[in-house]
């Protein structure tokens, strides 16, 4: 699949592994952040997003393509995907929008 930043920071954080913004992000979750966005890319469809377990995927609730995957207990990457056609099984672009603290 195909992604976007839209977050500077989350750019600065995947070229040179630190960014301002997430200065407290524990080493182990930008290792998590990293492998998280490989699998995204390695995607084909998000079914393929769905059968790994451990990245827990899920649907926000009360948002229509909001998405977010675990990185570790604490924190989670949130996504929002554009689908082919407005269907909701080819995936044309994946938004990796910000780390947010989970459940908050």
């Amino acid at each position: 699949m195909k992604f976007e930043f839209k977050d500077k920071h989350l750019i600065d954080l995947y070229k040179y592994g630190k960014s301002s913004k997430y200065k407290f992000l524990p080493q182990k979750s930008i290792e998590k952040f990293y492998m998280s966005i490989e699998v995204i890319e390695n995607a084909e469809t998000l079914q393929d997003l769905w059968i790994l377990k451990s990245l827990c995927f899920e649907k926000l609730q009360g948002a229509k393509n909001h998405f977010s995957m675990r990185l570790d207990r604490k924190h989670r990457l949130e996504l929002e995907i554009h689908f082919e056609n407005g269907k909701s099984i080819k995936v044309s672009v994946v938004d990796i929008l910000k780390i947010s603290k989970h459940y908050k």
